[in-house]
């Protein structure tokens, strides 16, 4: 698991790595973690799916912590952000930019075990369902979570991963819709495309456009509701979120 920490006091953003490395070692995980005294430096260098959570300090000079997080919402919606302050004032602000929590300072140890406790339980949940498939001459196993679009293309089965990989595979739209269509992510916007909908970030005219700037044409007659159904996952997403970690506080 890649993490990154951004905070322009050296202190406390010792501390912070010191207490992951701790949580590393109690539950025998192997955490990457990239350190950022200054929020223009994250930025200037972000990739999308870089990073799994990235903790945010706040007041920092220049470039704040929320200014940073709305740079990295354009190119990225799925990374955790975690916010550090010494204030709630900004929190209203967090959670538009969709945070997965927001942390008063100084941090304890016990608040940072709960969050990665989270964190690592939605990542093996979401990790258990995997599609498996041939492609190339070699076998491959996804994690649903990593699936982007399905698509058909002539007499093969394209899909693309979140690092923008398309393999072909000889296996039938019907067959791979029908099982990940089980999952809730998935919404099939066209006659042979099923895209994830965690990766869409919104709908333009008879277009459904994709993290990365790319856009997939959807079906004329039922883009009202296909566009609904996204707003009803997203909608759905943010308030299961909120109350889990409202019950876990």
């Amino acid at each position: 698991m890649n993490i990154a920490i951004v905070d322009d006091s050296p202190g406390d953003l010792d501390a912070l790595q010191t207490v992951l490395k701790e949580y590393a070692a109690v539950n025998r995980l192997e955490l990457s973690v990239t350190t950022f005294d200054n929020a223009e430096s994250l930025v200037k260098h972000y990739r999308p799916f870089q990073y799994t959570v990235i903790f945010l300090d706040i007041y920092m000079k220049n470039m704040t912590g929320i200014d940073a997080a709305r740079e990295i919402r354009r190119k990225d919606g799925n990374t955790l952000l975690v916010f550090l302050t010494s204030s709630d004032a900004h929190m209203p602000n967090a959670f538009r930019l969709h945070a997965y929590d927001y942390i008063r300072k100084p941090v304890e140890t016990a608040q940072i075990f709960r969050v990665m406790d989270d964190i690592l339980k939605r990542h093996t949940e979401s990790d258990s369902q995997r599609l498996y498939f041939y492609s190339s001459k070699r076998d491959y196993s996804l994690p649903y979570e990593n699936i982007v679009t399905v698509m058909t293309n002539a007499n093969y089965l394209e899909i693309t991963d979140c690092d923008g990989v398309t393999y072909k595979t000889r296996m039938t739209f019907a067959s791979v819709s029908d099982l990940l269509c089980r999952d809730k992510r998935f919404l099939k916007i066209l006659r042979g495309v099923l895209v994830n909908m965690d990766y869409i970030t919104g709908f333009d005219g008879n277009s459904c456009r994709l993290k990365g700037g790319a856009g997939l044409p959807i079906s004329v007659k039922s883009g009202k509701n296909i566009e609904q159904t996204w707003r009803n996952y997203l909608f759905t997403k943010i308030r299961n979120e909120s109350i889990k970690k409202g019950e876990s506080q």
